[in-house]
């Protein structure tokens, strides 16, 4: 009898290993469509930038840049982020560079999701991970001075919702 559960239970691990997938999909840009890929990477960028030190430019008017890799729908979001995350700290985002005192410059190193999990068709551990880093840079316009540059990094870790067993307790 201990044979035979024995035998099942191998049996059994076996079919649910051998009829699992696992999977690790790697997206390098964070044009991201679903709402966890949204979550994911907003998560990461507001981990970010709660390290950003402000001070040098705060009642100043900033204009900002940003230079990444990526495509090109992606500016105007990086571009209003890094304007409301100045303006938190303090500082007036202008968008006249005659009338600026401050430059700040985002160059983001990485952004995007890694997609990631293991999916036994009941029971799922997928989610989604994501990254930010960048560096930011304030130069006085006028001298060209270099008044701080601090690098910036951040990661979040999302769970993907909508497997059978998700919300069943056991």
């Amino acid at each position: 009898m201990k044979l035979i559960v024995s035998w099942v239970l191998a049996v059994s691990l076996i079919a649910l290993v051998g009829c699992s997938s696992t999977r690790t999909a790697i997206a390098t840009d964070t044009t991201v469509g679903s709402r966890i890929g949204q979550v994911a990477i907003t998560q990461a960028m507001d981990n970010a930038f709660a390290t950003l030190d402000t001070f040098p430019i705060k009642g100043k008017k900033v204009i900002s840049e940003v230079t990444y890799l990526g495509a090109s729908e992606n500016a105007a979001f990086y571009k209003a982020y890094l304007d409301n995350k100045l303006l938190l700290g303090n500082a007036i985002p202008i968008s006249d560079a005659a009338k600026a005192e401050i430059k700040c410059s985002l160059l983001i190193k990485v952004g995007g999701i890694d997609e990631q999990g293991a999916n036994y068709y009941v029971i799922s551990t997928q989610f989604v991970q994501s990254q930010f880093e960048a560096i930011v840079t304030y130069t006085d316009i006028k001298t060209g001075e270099l008044l701080k540059s601090q690098p910036i990094s951040g990661q979040s870790r999302v769970a993907r919702s909508g497997t059978m067993l998700e919300n069943y307790r056991f």
